[in-house]
This record gives structure tokens, C-alpha cells and sequence, in this order.
């Protein structure tokens, strides 16, 4: 069987168990590469408010394959729910919806590699600093509502699909 599918305007083809040439084989692989360095290269736009990056361009390829390869399934499933809490809100902006958002933020941030949620780090410089950052994050939200931040978490998770794919045909 024999499936097409597109990662940022990139197609490829992915023919199951069946690698049977190596140029199939590397040309697969160079767009998991691909699709790492992507994510690399949009940490920046998919990172939520107030979350620590500790990459900073230190991580190599095979330091996102082996986060990957562990956590795939956990990093497509909190993107989505991150980004489909993002669209609820910027589609009502009401209190109710940004409680989601805030929650959901804390899962994405679990499982995007190599990053920290500020406030966790932040928890003995007392309550009313953290309050106050608190406040700034929520109302960061109301200002930035109809910016891109959807649309890179969508090329985000496309990234993680092809990722998943290629880990599922060669485990």
C-alpha cells in the first residue's frame, strides 16, 4: 500500500514495511529530517506565552527522534487540543474558553521537547510576582487572538504526523 501525503507544501511517499530500495529509505528519512529541523526552526511561533525554551539551538536532530520516539502520540494529542482550544477562544473570547486555552497550554508545554512551563520554574518568587506574570499571560492572549499562532501549531502537528509515520514503518 502506498500513501501520499504532504508536510508543509513537501510531498512524500510512504510505502509501508515495504522499503525495499534504499533511496526510498533516505528519501523518507531526509523528510523526518526535514520535518525536525521545521519544528526546530519554529520553536519560536509554537512555543505558548511564558514557557522556557531550553533548546536554543543546542539539541541535534537525533535529540528530537529520541523525545519523538517516545512521546509522538502525547505531543499530536496535546498540540490538537492546544490548538482547538486556541480556535474556541479566539472564536468567543469569553473567560470560560481562555480557562481551557490556560489549561490545555499547560499540557502542550508538557510535551513540546525541551520546554518548561515559567510558572512551574517560577513557583518561590512568591505569590504576588507570579500573580502578576499570571495576569500579563491571560491578558496576552486577548491581545494576541487572531494572530498566526494557529497556523504554525497546524504546521506544527502536520510535522509531528509525518514524524509519527516514519517512526510507525521503522520502529
Amino acid at each position: 500500500m502506498i500513501l501520499f501525503y504532504a508536510v508543509d507544501g513537501i510531498f512524500a511517499v510512504n510505502v509501508g514495511k515495504r522499503l525495499e530500495n534504499n533511496i526510498i529509505l533516505g528519501a523518507v528519512l531526509n523528510i523526518v529530517i526535514d520535518a525536525i529541523n521545521r519544528i526546530k526552526e519554529r520553536r519560536f511561533w509554537v512555543i505558548p506565552p511564558y514557557a522556557y525554551d531550553w533548546d536554543e539551538d543546542e539539541k541535534s536532530v537525533e535529540d528530537y527522534v529520541d523525545y519523538y520516539r517516545r512521546n509522538i502520540d502525547c505531543c499530536i494529542c496535546d498540540a490538537m487540543a492546544y490548538r482547538n482550544s486556541l480556535f474556541e477562544f479566539e472564536n468567543v473570547l469569553s473567560e470560560e474558553s481562555l480557562s481551557v486555552v490556560l489549561d490545555m497550554r499547560k499540557r502542550f508545554i508538557s510535551t513540546f521537547p525541551f520546554c518548561d512551563d515559567k510558572f512551574d520554574l517560577y513557583e518561590d518568587i512568591g505569590s504576588d510576582r507570579c500573580n502578576s506574570l499570571y495576569l500579563q499571560m491571560r491578558n496576552s492572549y486577548y491581545e494576541f487572538a487572531g494572530d498566526d499562532s494557529i497556523s504554525h501549531i497546524d504546521r506544527y502537528i502536520d510535522n509531528l504526523v509525518c514524524i509519527k509515520e516514519y517512526m510507525q514503518d521503522n520502529p
